[in-house]
């Protein structure tokens, strides 16, 4: 254990060396109601999402309430934020045009994250049979191109200054990978899958970690901090409430699919078919079927998935690009503090 702890000691002591922050102190007075309002009202709306059309139907008194209560907890959190002298969400910020393009961009790639790591995971174990762990390993390729480019064209926007062409780039890329991934099915080679895989990880690569270096450049320095935290919630949020819907898609799509195979079959539905099925333990033939519904139905979502390409892609274009900054933080924050006599 102490061996695993010599890096972070090391890193922890180097910091306190050399790493010099200008100091500003100053009296801030928490958003306690702010941030109690903004979380009750995502929490309601994603509890709608995960729970419509399993627990209840999308249209019903359930639905009516929690969106109904999402959106006045919103509403008042809205009208908190623009009273207080320190909003946790400066309304502001959604002033600036790009501020409120990234945003819509964020929540496309969010969307396209968590749901193709989540439904490619499902894939790989119901109609390809693999193992969590093998599930895991065949999902590298995504991984791969994300890491490639980020760092390959995060070094090139350093150096160039320029950026929305490399964005652009990356919704055409995220856009034609969900495409191609919405014809997979139970049989679709692993290297064909693995190139999808790879188109999608180098899309999210251009975009996700640029979209919050582009509103750090579009805000005043004082803001930093919550335009970019502005990002990161909305791309959480997009991608819980992507994940759900598209969730509720795929099990309405995979019932169906699963029901009609067993009838033209002639076979009994297994007892347990409102849970995931495990594969490894049904019959062959009725295997066969499940493998069938939920390869196909995933490739359905992915398809779904695929305009949201183009959504991030047009918020991108209408960007204005702005050169970006050759200071950085710590050396804006030491101009604006007042000189010492």
């Amino acid at each position: 254990m102490l061996l695993h702890r010599r890096p972070a000691l090391a890193a922890f002591a180097v910091l306190q060396k050399t790493l010099d922050l200008p100091r500003h102190r100053r009296e801030v007075k928490l958003d306690y109601l702010g941030a109690t309002l903004i979380a009750g009202g995502a929490s309601a709306l994603l509890i709608w999402v995960s729970l419509a059309g399993q627990s209840y139907d999308w249209l019903s008194w359930q639905t009516g309430a929690l969106v109904g209560l999402g959106i006045a907890l919103i509403v008042a959190a809205v009208a908190v934020e623009r009273r207080v002298n320190e909003p946790l969400i400066p309304l502001k910020l959604f002033s600036r045009r790009t501020v409120v393009l990234a945003v819509i961009a964020s929540i496309a790639v969010g969307i396209a994250m968590f749901g193709t790591s989540v439904f490619l995971s499902q894939y790989m174990q119901i109609a390809r049979g693999q193992s969590p762990t093998e599930s895991g390993l065949l999902t590298i390729p995504m991984v791969v191109g994300l890491f490639v480019a980020s760092t390959v064209m995060g070094r090139r926007v350093s150096r160039t200054g320029r950026y929305k062409q490399v964005m652009l780039t990356g919704t055409a890329l995220l856009t034609l990978g969900l495409g191609l991934m919405g014809t997979l099915d139970e049989t679709t080679p692993l290297v064909e899958l693995a190139a999808f895989m790879l188109l999608v990880g180098a899309g999210l690569g251009m975009l996700m970690q640029n979209l919050v270096l582009v509103v750090q450049n579009a805000v005043p320095h004082t803001e930093i901090g919550s335009g970019s935290s502005l990002i990161a919630f909305f791309r959480s949020l997009g991608g819980a409430v992507g994940v759900s819907v598209l969730g509720a898609l795929l099990a309405h799509k995979a019932t169906t699919s699963i029901a009609s195979g067993l009838a033209a079959a002639g076979a009994k539905a297994p007892s347990d078919g409102d849970s995931v099925p495990n594969v490894s333990e049904l019959p062959p033939a009725i295997a066969r079927i499940v493998e069938h519904a939920y390869g196909s139905g995933i490739a359905e979502i992915f398809l779904a998935a695929a305009p949201l390409g183009l959504v991030a892609m047009l918020a991108v274009a209408l960007m204005h690009e702005e050169p970006l900054g050759t200071r950085s933080g710590i050396e804006l924050a030491r101009e604006a503090q007042p000189q010492a006599a």
